[in-house]
């Protein structure tokens, strides 16, 4: 898991689904590209339905979600919106999504996209150490560029749960990579053993 500075990371629930209390839900969530399935949104589809989708299928995906996802989703930019169209709901394409439209926010020097060849755990045991020494945000974009674009979905698992459940210890702005550290360990143990595994 990581420091957050991005709302778009924390924002992953549909309108009317609430936050789920805990990290991972009560089975293990899809992981690999085939998602829930193949096919895209309806392009006719609104900005609305289609962030109604996106955030569920997250959701669906074992994404620890926030309840203002589908609202901070319209309001995102119209290339994020595009890319979770061409997703559907295929899981690690939701992810890529993500990843492509955080890079750019919180990791302005560059990478922040998987496309390597490093499992989840590794990503994530590199970002832990990461924040165990209160590392710059280079340090953990560079973490997720090394990992697989194959593994993205079980990284974007692990690291909501952190957002979410961890929110005032893991923000960039006012929490702390040693705290963050501490809550994700003690709340996430459902999305980190998905990582590890992966």
């Amino acid at each position: 898991m990581r420091l957050f500075s991005s709302w778009l990371l924390v924002s992953f629930a549909a309108t009317g689904l609430a936050p789920m209390a805990g990290c991972g839900g009560g089975s293990s969530p899809p992981t690999g590209g085939g998602g829930l399935g193949a096919g895209t949104l309806d392009s006719g589809t609104s900005d609305l339905a289609l962030c109604d989708s996106a955030c569920a299928a997250f959701f669906a995906c074992g994404t620890t979600v926030a309840a203002t996802c589908s609202g901070d989703c319209v309001g995102s930019s119209a290339a994020y919106r595009s890319c979770l169209r061409t997703a559907g709901t295929n899981c690690n394409a939701l992810a890529m999504c993500l990843f492509t439209a955080l890079a750019p926010v919180d990791c302005p020097g560059g990478g922040g996209i998987p496309a390597g060849t490093a499992t989840c755990a590794v990503a994530a045991d590199c970002e832990g150490t990461c924040n165990a020494g209160s590392a710059p945000e280079s340090c953990t974009c560079a973490c997720i560029t090394a990992m697989s674009p194959a593994v993205a979905i079980d990284l974007v698992n692990n690291n909501s749960c952190a957002a979410v459940d961890c929110a005032s210890d893991c923000n960039a702005v006012a929490g702390s990579g040693p705290a963050c550290n501490t809550c994700f360990d003690a709340a996430c143990a459902g999305p980190r053993a998905d990582c590890m595994a992966n």
